[in-house]
């Protein structure tokens, strides 16, 4: 299962081969915004530190703490 699946987001393209956690990390690294709306989660703009993220994802009740791990 890829970085992608196990955050319950879908892949553009069904054709295109799971992405390698290094790639997964490129990614999120490079542009996290893009990655996570890609999951399906809104953050707003002027929120770009990570943590800062995180937190806004938790407080707008988008992602909770019953999040399981990812393997």
């Amino acid at each position: 299962m890829s970085l992608f699946e196990s955050l319950g987001c879908k892949q553009q393209q069904q054709k295109q081969p799971p992405l390698t956690r290094e790639q997964a990390m490129q990614q999120i690294q490079a542009d996290p915004r893009t990655v996570l709306s890609r999951c399906g989660l809104n953050i707003p703009d002027g929120v770009n530190d990570p943590q800062q993220m995180v937190s806004y994802l938790f407080r707008s009740g988008q992602i909770g703490r019953n999040l399981r791990k990812i393997k």
